[in-house]
């Protein structure tokens, strides 16, 4: 089939309604026609319902029209089949795989552009044939406001090993053995109990929120020079130990301005109430380790933010803000006093 079009009668309404059908019959093996199992004229009628558009239903008999129209052997090869059992007739299909929609050009050019992103191979993602493929656009057709250049080596064979074994630990609660560099106390190893995974937009970075002793380490991926599995966890600790904290901002939505800040702080939890005439209250609930990364990220969306909560935060930024004036001014006034 060719899946150069958006839009294909295969995708419609009614080849999707007789796939749920043919699914809901392949997924129990209590079957008379040898696949999977027999469902009533009530399910049947049910999932068109649900599923098609009104016509779709017969009006002067039991029967509906899409189900006669999927049972016409002469036409559709009898994908579904009918017989009596018990006195009742019962639908059932002879096929022996799942209903399966062939991917659309839009979608394969949309695979083919993540999987050119170099963080696709942290996470082991298996695509389909993309030979020929187009994407949608280049990595080099995108510009980063705000990021910083120097972002991890997602190609490194290394820093791929120690990302996926830092994955399984904490799905199936291992111990981590790690040794990293840090900035501060230099080399430190020891026994971690691996928590979660964070990536940072601003530095291109992962991080890892691991325990030791007790004390919640935070470790940047690039810096771990060794990592190793170590026994089960038998009483892994609870995730609710990281302590949080919170920015209470007031957008004037200019410039799509409250679309573009909830996607920039899309990895954080987010309420947002809408107050009328383009204003809008966000609370965004973060890590306490994240505050000034969030505080830094806020400052860039002036003058359409105003930070109103908590007073803390509100302090904060006005500081930062007037810290900015007086490095403008005096920008300012070294310009003025050259020849």
């Amino acid at each position: 089939m060719e899946t150069d079009f958006i839009f294909h009668e295969v995708y419609g309404v009614y080849y999707r309604t007789v796939a749920k059908i043919i699914n809901r019959m392949l997924d129990d093996d209590d079957n008379d026609f040898s696949c999977g199992k027999t469902i009533g004229l009530e399910e049947v009628m049910d999932i068109i319902a649900k599923t098609a558009f009104k016509e779709s239903l017969g009006k002067t008999s039991p029967s509906s029209n899409l189900l006669a129209a999927a049972i016409d052997c002469n036409r559709y090869k009898g994908v579904i089949d009918a017989k009596v059992k018990n006195g009742n007739v019962v639908y059932g299909t002879t096929l022996k795989h799942p209903a399966r929609m062939p991917l659309t050009l839009l979608e394969k050019r949309w695979l083919k552009t993540i999987s050119a992103d170099p963080r696709i191979r942290l996470f082991d993602c298996k695509f389909p044939d993309l030979i020929g493929i187009e994407p949608l656009y280049d990595k080099a057709d995108i510009h980063y406001c705000g990021q910083y250049y120097l972002g991890d080596d997602y190609e490194a064979e290394e820093y791929i090993t120690i990302f996926k074994t830092i994955k399984k630990a904490i799905k199936e609660h291992y111990w981590l053995r790690i040794s990293y560099i840090s900035p501060r106390d230099g080399l430190i190893e020891g026994l971690f109990e691996p928590q979660r995974l964070q990536y940072s937009i601003k530095e291109d970075r992962f991080r890892l929120f691991a325990l030791k002793d007790g004390v919640l380490y935070t470790i940047n991926l690039s810096r771990i020079i060794g990592c190793e599995f170590e026994s089960k966890i038998k009483l892994p600790s609870p995730h609710h130990y990281l302590e949080t904290s919170y920015i209470e901002v007031i957008i004037n939505n200019n410039r799509r301005t409250l679309e573009r800040f909830l996607l920039y702080f899309s990895n954080y939890e987010r309420r947002t109430t809408n107050l009328g005439d383009g204003v809008f209250s966000v609370k965004i609930v973060f890590p306490k380790q994240d505050e000034t990364e969030v505080l830094v990220n806020n400052l860039s969306y002036i003058p359409m933010v105003r930070v109103i909560a908590p007073e803390e935060m509100k302090d904060k930024f006005m500081h930062r803000i007037q810290k900015q004036k007086e490095l403008w001014k005096e920008i300012t006034l070294k310009d003025q006093r050259k020849p």
